[in-house]
């Protein structure tokens, strides 16, 4: 009777090992994956909103100027993005269908915080380099406004279109 009772233990202590690993994978695997979702969600968001500020800006701001309004405004909108963690953060004029975009590339790498963080490479989602954070990606595209603009007929400087008087010199436009 007493070696039934060993058996018994032994038997449930590998049942509770063997349900544990199985929870305990699922458990990590949910948090890495919410994470993956969510920092998806907030870099489209960021990138979108980047993508509307380049589109609205003068077309006679350098590359330089838009790009670091487009750096400024996707780390200040993406709450809890890290400035160092992307790895690509550009923008480019293209033409289709007749109209201009503006396109926002953005690849932003998080690390992963589980065990099994190494791992999701295996079942497809993206990786950066060493294995140790996701690369996760987005592109937007935004269709270029076109800047209306007027000529102050009195000083001569040039103001936004919506302008109704000249903020240099204060005379109606």
């Amino acid at each position: 009777m007493n070696m039934f009772r060993n058996k018994s233990k032994a038997q449930a202590t590998l049942e509770f090992s063997l349900v544990v690993g199985v929870f305990l994978l699922m458990f990590f695997g949910f948090i890495e994956l919410a994470r993956y979702i969510t920092t998806k969600y907030v870099i489209t968001n960021a990138a979108r909103e980047g993508a509307r500020m380049v589109s609205k800006m003068d077309q006679l701001k350098s590359v330089e100027e838009k790009q670091e309004i487009l750096e400024a405004t996707v780390i200040g909108f993406g709450s809890g993005l890290k400035a160092d963690r992307f790895s690509t953060m550009t923008f480019n004029e293209i033409e289709k269908d007749g109209s201009n975009f503006v396109q926002i590339d953005l690849v932003y790498n998080e690390t992963t915080i589980t065990p099994l963080g190494k791992l999701w490479g295996l079942v497809g989602l993206p990786m950066a380099e060493g294995g140790d954070s996701f690369a996760i990606s987005t592109v937007i595209q935004e269709k270029l406004e076109t800047a209306t603009t007027k000529m102050c007929t009195n000083c001569g400087i040039t103001v936004p279109g919506e302008a109704n008087y000249c903020p240099n010199c204060g005379t109606g436009l």
